[in-house]
């Protein structure tokens, strides 16, 4: 993964309560799904984790889809009337589009 530009990115912690900490590790997987990458990566990160905090114990690792910081550009032609929906016409429907 990194020998294609990926990798982690970034480490977040969120601390819960007094006795609960998250930490997120942000992974760029580029082109590929990279599920078993970062469940490899979750897992072997842990006994780090746990090692830097020195206290507790490491509960679950989960691996989210969550991509908040992910951005696409898509650019494509629709003729207006096309996009006619129920009773509103293409024009009105391309006119909301343009609105929200």
């Amino acid at each position: 993964m990194v020998k294609r530009g990926g990798g982690v990115d970034d480490i977040r912690m969120r601390q819960l309560s007094q006795s609960m900490l998250v930490v997120e590790l942000l992974v760029n997987v580029c082109e590929s799904m990279g599920a078993n990458v970062i469940n490899s990566l979750a897992e072997g990160t842990a006994p780090y984790i746990a090692d830097i905090i020195g206290q507790g114990k490491v509960g679950i690792r989960i691996l989210s889809n969550l991509c908040t910081e992910r951005r696409t550009l898509s650019e494509f032609t629709i003729p207006v009337k096309k996009l006619a929906w129920k009773s509103a016409t293409g024009l009105q429907v391309a006119t909301k589009v343009l609105e929200a």
